[in-house]
């Protein structure tokens, strides 16, 4: 699974141009719940929260919508 999201990752990312997209938040929090549950927490915090620094960048800090899994 990591290597078919990496993968995605990093397809999306040439997409976007480095821009911030839903896309690109959602594969990094894919990412982290991977790692999570492979029970490496320090990888998976990380992706989490690269995955919520573009999330914020979409939509705002105050926004009513978050990610889970």
């Amino acid at each position: 699974a990591l290597e078919s999201f990496n993968k995605s990752l990093e397809i999306i990312k040439s997409i976007y141009e480095g821009e911030s997209n839903i896309s690109i938040s959602e594969t990094l929090n894919n990412i982290g719940y991977t790692y999570n549950k492979l029970g490496d927490y320090e990888k998976a915090l990380s992706y989490c929260n690269e995955a919520l620094k573009h999330y914020n960048l979409i939509y705002g800090q105050k926004s009513n919508l978050f990610l889970s899994n």
